[in-house]
């Protein structure tokens, strides 16, 4: 009902009537909703923009919201796709001090199919910085059980939430990143080679990093002028805060949280976990962040443990060309099953790039491919297995063909489009450890930026070590006034006893998240935790789905049943698949199966930001 203040313990309409009607809990009619539900979500998938919530509020109650939402606790809703509440919620922007005054959150709510629902599961699009109001969805149902309200929002200073994190106009950004190493990422040679080492190559690095350094200064120094104060309150701490705040609102004291979420969101997850251990439900988490170096170390030495299973990407993206062969991978030779052949080919043409940048007349924006955009395009596209097809096309249009600009087009079209501003920034300096004139960590000069570079290359990964900078932007945090979170900030411990066994998933090879985080997180919490792996490359388990991981994951939600230890999935779909050939098995699945597999698919393009 549009315009209505519910009540947050019965979910009426103040004055008016129920929600939603209450109704059995009879196994038949469970399996017809479950059904409908699904066919509900490939509707959705097929008409993908109308199924899009509406968060701004409509001018018809914008008036009639700004009355509501006077203190902590006040709500608004109005619906804006079927079975699908947007909302704000007005929290404490300071828990510990009312004074502050109050941040309110954009919320959006997919409503359970029963009444009374089982709660709430929380979710989170990663990033951080990322509107998270698409999540309330069926997707995401299809994962937990229709049993739940799937609760989906803006984080501080994220999207619709406010206040928001914007230093930028939304043109100067894309002008202040245009042609600078933010756009282009750093060029070095090839990185198993002597020629890496020379001090010409070092002098070249560094003049990169001075630009990289400048430009993150100048960020720095805009977000404190045109948001200020406001940046000492959006870290995760807070967030975990607002969780909590909101599910006692919603369902209750006694209510346990639930969570679902990946990526960033399983920083967020384990924060929430151990700061509320005794209030733990059913969580799951997915492609793990090592939250001891996200509170511990300085951005600039998170690749150590981020980048640690990139390589493993990089041989199955080659193994899996070479086995697709010309029919399905476009930078394969005939008659040819050699991935060292085909790795060969592009480290040459990297190293070729390197010495040779080649120009681009892109229709969106003419200028130059290097190969610092291209590395860095790697660990992009690594992220999305689904895409490596169309990847390699356009990589060997410009290895084959001298034709640069459908590479240089994925970075002309703003390269990051998913984040809102600096919020990634806001949050990431906020959680990190407080600047120190005692410990030279916390305050880097170029020289040990480059020096960590280097001995990123030589340690963790030759072809990618310093290629992470465009698709996770982070730096700079010594230039922040608010670094260290400014007021409130969760550093540990990590190994809570909790209320609840969560389960944690990870991929084998997840590019940027890498399964000996999943590993670290799992041996700290012990017996309060289980790990499921998945046998496949991509960030996280939905990048490329197994409907194994799906469905343990929906009798974790279902029923609290857990995999055992020890318990690998295999994913249900081909890198590279053959036209025609390779996609005939979802001909032998159930509707039902299908369904699910694709929701997965869409929830991946959402935590491998392919929705632009």
């Amino acid at each position: 009902m549009p315009g209505k203040i519910f009540d947050t313990e019965t979910g009426t309409p103040m004055g008016g009537i129920l929600l939603r009607e209450k109704r059995p809990r009879n196994s038949g009619r469970r399996a017809f909703l479950v059904v409908l539900g699904l066919l509900i979500l490939a509707t959705c998938y097929r008409l993908w923009a109308p199924c899009k919530a509406t968060k701004e509020v409509p001018r018809d109650l914008q008036y009639e919201m700004k009355q509501a939402l006077q203190k902590p606790g006040d709500q608004f809703w109005w619906d804006c796709r079927p079975n699908v509440e947007c909302g704000r919620v007005v929290v404490p922007t300071d828990y510990n001090d009312l004074s502050v005054g109050m941040t309110v959150l954009a919320v959006t709510r997919w409503r359970s199919r029963y009444w009374p629902s089982k709660g709430a599961v929380f979710t989170n699009p990663g990033g951080p910085g990322i509107s998270g109001t698409k999540l309330a969805s069926g997707w995401v149902a299809s994962f937990v059980g229709n049993d739940y309200d799937i609760i989906g929002f803006d984080p501080r200073g994220v999207g619709e939430t406010t206040p928001t994190v914007q230093c930028h106009t939304p043109r100067t950004k894309l002008l202040f990143e245009a042609n600078t190493v933010l756009q282009n990422g750093f060029s070095l040679p090839q990185f198993n080679s002597s020629r890496l080492h020379s001090p010409s190559t070092r002098e070249y690095f560094k003049k990169q990093m001075e630009e990289f350094v400048a430009l993150k200064k100048a960020e720095a120094e805009l977000c404190a002028k045109n948001v200020g104060e406001a940046l000492r309150y959006m870290g995760t701490t807070y967030v975990a805060r607002d969780i909590d705040f909101m599910n006692r609102l919603f369902h209750g004291d006694d209510e346990p949280i639930n969570f679902w979420s990946a990526s960033y969101g399983s920083i967020l997850g384990a924060y929430l976990v151990n700061m509320f251990p005794g209030r733990v439900g059913k969580v799951v988490i997915d492609g793990i962040v090592n939250p001891i170096s996200w509170t511990r170390d300085p951005s600039h030495l998170w690749a150590r443990d981020s980048l640690s299973s990139i390589e493993d990407t990089f041989e199955w993206f080659l193994s899996a060309c070479a086995r697709a062969g010309p029919a399905g991978c476009a930078l394969a030779k005939p008659l040819e099953r050699s991935s060292h052949a085909i790795g060969n080919r592009i480290d040459t043409f990297l190293d070729h790039l390197y010495d040779n940048p080649m120009s681009s007349l892109s229709v969106v924006r003419p200028g130059v491919l290097t190969s610092g955009a291209v590395r860095a395009l790697f660990v992009i596209w690594f992220q999305n297995p689904f895409g490596w097809p169309s990847f390699a096309h356009d990589l060997a249009q410009a290895m084959y063909h001298n034709n640069s600009t459908p590479l240089y087009t994925k970075l002309a079209v703003n390269p990051r489009p998913w984040y809102t501003d600096l919020s990634r920034s806001a949050i990431t300096c906020a959680d990190s450890p407080p600047l120190s004139s005692i410990d030279p960590r916390t305050n880097p000069t170029v020289d040990d930026l480059v020096d960590e570079g280097m001995a990123t290359i030589s340690k963790v990964s030759l072809h990618f070590g310093v290629s992470s900078t465009i698709s996770e932007p982070d730096g700079g945090c010594q230039f922040w006034k608010y670094v260290g979170g400014g007021v409130e900030r969760y550093s540990g411990p990590w190994n809570k006893t909790l209320s609840n066994k969560i389960l944690i998933v990870s991929n084998t090879a997840d590019p940027v998240t890498p399964i000996a985080s999943a590993k670290l997180l799992h041996n700290l919490l012990k017996n309060s935790s289980s790990l499921l792996i998945q046998n496949s490359p991509g960030h996280t388990s939905m990048s490329f789905p197994s409907l194994c991981t799906i469905m343990l994951v929906r009798a974790y939600f279902d029923n609290g049943t857990l995999p055992a230890e020890g318990t690998i999935c295999e994913p249900d779909s081909k890198l590279f698949p053959r036209p025609g050939i390779d996609e005939q098995f979802r001909d032998t699945l159930s509707e039902e199966e299908r369904l699910l597999l694709r929701s997965a698919e869409e929830l991946g393009k959402i935590f491998t930001k392919q929705y632009m």
